[in-house]
């Protein structure tokens, strides 16, 4: 963080995340300007991830071999995840730190938001990060190689859910395995007052033994009618018609034991957030395959947030009449968190399928304000496909895997359910070998839709679906250069 932010800012988790838009912060930031950022990404992070999650991993790994196609693939148990933000204990750094819990184990890992090279888009929350000797538990991730470097992308799905992917590589520099997380809010936990706030008054003041008497269970049982009549709907108005029936049926709920009162209140509660979390934008995780996914264009805009005192590569030509670049020395203290330009640019991709091994991504890149996408970025690739289980029966539709082998072995591209994962099958980050070495990204897609059209007997060719997108690219050096997100619509063409 810059030094203002590492001298102990203190910001509230009530403060409402900022949603200022990003043509603020597209020309050069001044500090203030990175400072605001910084805030700005800090608010986003902590109202949205902050809390407890519900989450399952998915799993697997590819060889060398690319005609092996797709092994050891695993789904995990479920777990819960506690993420939480503040000051990592005797440095003066903020950090991400996530608690795992599952099957009676748990496991502690801490991301310094600055250390990690974090880069956050602070409307939506989503970020990605990258880590050396990423601490995750083999039972989640369904391996125990040991990782040598690992990048974390995480998409804000809605309020309540967001999906998580890790590239993870072994020692050897090599793709090791893809983890990918699908997780939800846990609402109830997140609501429920702390302890000392729901303790009983006689404890808190110490006044008596704390003993509960038979009053006070007639009474909380009294409590606990009054709340799952009124969020069941079982309550009728004066001027319903009464029925003996209803009655009967009223006053054998009403005789139930409390711990049978209290499942009922638990049930109305979990519907009730479940048809929150629904009504929301009325997008859900939309399974994609490869006919989908090529059946138009893909039109939208890229947030790109860009480090612009980094080089792409030290031997990038430079402004003057000896066409070198001087690149500006690191100095340890002088990064700061949030410090990138920010800047809006039109983007359309297409993938062009023969239907039948061959696939090929194309990115036009339009008018744009502020940072621009860096050239590095490829405008346009060509794949060879070796798994495709889009149209087999056998597997749900969810788990149904494509497999794509990109530019001669350099990147590999996964399609799994409505999610798509982009990334080099092999890091290095030798500077003996710095001239051989080219800049790299990795990206995670989501594919989500209307609820409606989902849900409907007779999809509608023409029915909105929509994709949100993370990036990083990176140079020669193995430093993030830029981040971005994006969002598209699919324009399916007419038949």
């Amino acid at each position: 963080l810059s030094a203002s932010l590492r001298g102990g800012m203190v910001y509230s988790q009530n403060t409402p995340s900022c949603r200022r838009s990003a043509t603020t912060h597209l020309l050069s930031s001044s500090s203030d300007e990175i400072e605001n950022q910084a805030l700005e990404s800090l608010r986003s992070l902590v109202d949205f991830h902050e809390g407890s999650w519900n989450g399952r991993a998915t799993s697997f790994s590819v060889t060398a071999d690319v005609a092996a196609g797709i092994v050891q693939r695993r789904v995990s148990s479920d777990y819960v995840t506690d993420v939480k933000l503040g000051m990592i204990d005797g440095e003066r750094e903020y950090a991400m730190t996530e608690t795992l819990q599952w099957d009676g184990k748990i496991v502690s890992r801490s991301s310094p938001l600055l250390s990690c090279n974090m880069d956050v888009d602070s409307v939506d929350a989503s970020y990605s990060l990258d880590s050396s000797m990423m601490n995750l538990p083999a039972d989640i991730i369904g391996t125990d190689k040991l990782i040598g470097f690992g990048v974390e992308h995480c998409l804000a799905a809605s309020d309540n859910k967001r999906v998580r992917c890790f590239a993870l590589y072994g020692v050897d520099q090599s793709l090791a395995r893809i983890v990918l997380c699908d997780e939800t809010r846990n609402v109830a936990l997140d609501s429920t007052p702390s302890n000392s706030d729901s303790a009983p008054k006689s404890n808190r003041e110490g006044d008596g033994d704390g003993a509960v008497t038979a009053q006070d269970l007639f009474e909380i049982n009294q409590d606990i009618d009054r709340i799952v009549d009124k969020i069941s709907g079982q309550i009728s108005s004066e001027s319903d018609s009464f029925t003996p029936n209803s009655s009967a049926a009223s006053d054998n709920d009403k005789s139930s034991p409390p711990t049978d009162r209290l499942e009922q209140l638990q049930q109305a509660l979990s519907q009730t957030s479940s048809n929150e979390q629904e009504d929301g934008l009325g997008l859900v995780q939309h399974n994609m395959n490869l006919l989908e996914l090529s059946s138009g264009i893909w039109l939208g805009d890229t947030m790109v947030r860009d480090m612009a005192d980094l080089p792409l590569s030290p031997f990038d030509a430079g402004k003057g009449f000896s066409g070198k670049a001087t690149p500006k020395p690191k100095v340890k203290g002088d990064e700061s968190f949030a410090a990138w330009d920010v800047g809006v640019q039109k983007v359309a991709c297409r993938f062009q399928w023969d239907f039948g091994d061959t696939v090929q991504q194309v990115n036009d890149f339009g008018r744009g304000m502020g940072a621009e996408t860096a050239k590095t970025y490829p405008r346009g690739i060509s794949g060879t496909i070796y798994v495709n289980e889009g149209l087999s029966r056998r597997i749900p539709v969810d788990q149904r895997m494509v497999y794509i082998d990109y530019d001669n072995g350099d990147y590999v591209g996964f399609l799994l359910g409505s999610n798509y994962v982009q990334v080099p099958r092999f890091v290095s980050f030798n500077p003996a070998a710095m001239k051989e070495t080219k800049p790299f990204f990795t990206e995670f897609s989501v594919y989500q839709s209307n609820k409606s059209n989902q849900d409907s007997a007779a999809k509608d060719i023409s029915s909105e679906v929509c994709c949100s997108k993370i990036m990083r690219l990176y140079n020669s050096e193995g430093d993030l250069k830029q981040g971005c997100t994006s969002f598209y619509t699919l324009n399916q063409m007419d038949i």
